[in-house]
Parts: C-alpha cells; sequence; structure tokens
C-alpha cells in the first residue's frame, strides 16, 4: 500500500470491531511481522518504558527485540481486556487477512485476484523511512 493511502486506511481499520482489527492496527504502528504481534504475551510490554521486548525465539533472526511503542499504540494495548497472557487472543493469520481484504482501501485485486498481505506495511515502512531520510537499521 502506498504510505499516502495509509491514513485513510488506518482510519476505516479503527472503525472496525474484534481483536483481528486491533492486531492489524498494531502490526502497521509497530511495523513488525504477524507472527510476532499474534504472539505478543503482556509480560513482553512495558508501558513504563514504552516498549515491546520480542524474545528471540519468535524473531526471525532469532535474536531478541526491542520495539518502541508510540502512543498510538499504547492506546491500543490499554483499550484491550487482559484475560490472559495473550495480547490479542483470538487473532489470527486468516483473521487478519480477512479484515485487510474487507476494510475500504484495504484490498486490491489483480487478474490472479486479491493481492493484499498483512506483510506488505512493513514494505510500506521501509518506502516511508528511506523517503524520509530513515536509515534501515536505527540501532
Amino acid at each position: 500500500m502506498p504510505y499516502a493511502d495509509l491514513p485513510a486506511f488506518l482510519t476505516a481499520i479503527r472503525s472496525r470491531k474484534g481483536m483481528p482489527a486491533r492486531a492489524l492496527d498494531f502490526i502497521i504502528l509497530t511495523a513488525t511481522r504477524a507472527g510476532e504481534t499474534l504472539g505478543a504475551m503482556w509480560q513482553e510490554i512495558d508501558v513504563e518504558a514504552r516498549t515491546w521486548t520480542i524474545p528471540a525465539e519468535r524473531m526471525k533472526g532469532a535474536r531478541g527485540h526491542v520495539v518502541p511503542l508510540s502512543g498510538a499504540a499504547l492506546a491500543i494495548l490499554a483499550d484491550l481486556p487482559r484475560k490472559g497472557p495473550s495480547v490479542f487472543p483470538g487473532a489470527s493469520q486468516a483473521a487478519l487477512l480477512y479484515v485487510l481484504q474487507h476494510t475500504p482501501g484495504g484490498a486490491v485485486m489483480t487478474q490472479d485476484g486479491w493481492s493484499a498481505t498483512v506483510h506488505g506495511f512493513r514494505s510500506t515502512f521501509r518506502d516511508w523511512a528511506a523517503e524520509n531520510g530513515i536509515g534501515r537499521d536505527l540501532g
């Protein structure tokens, strides 16, 4: 998705109910992979430090990663029920894709069918960062 289209898409996502919509919003705000977000546990979130520490076993490169949390990401977390260790219980890869494909602006049709992917938001973030002079590795 071109990053210029992202604000309108986020507005549409935020009008949807349900855990998958909250998880998709969080994925976009944190530029993380779906599996990392779907596996998020409350014990990994440090609200005071405004960080989310993803353990190495859930990271693609098997290296732990600390994700800074924006005010918008923290607001999502503050509104979620804490009914167990999982931050986004009941959300799944399939549910994320369903929300993406059924939210205005989220689905792009090609001759082969849907071409929308949740992982594509990482590319959207990279494009925005590159065009705004933000390096790939901030650490």
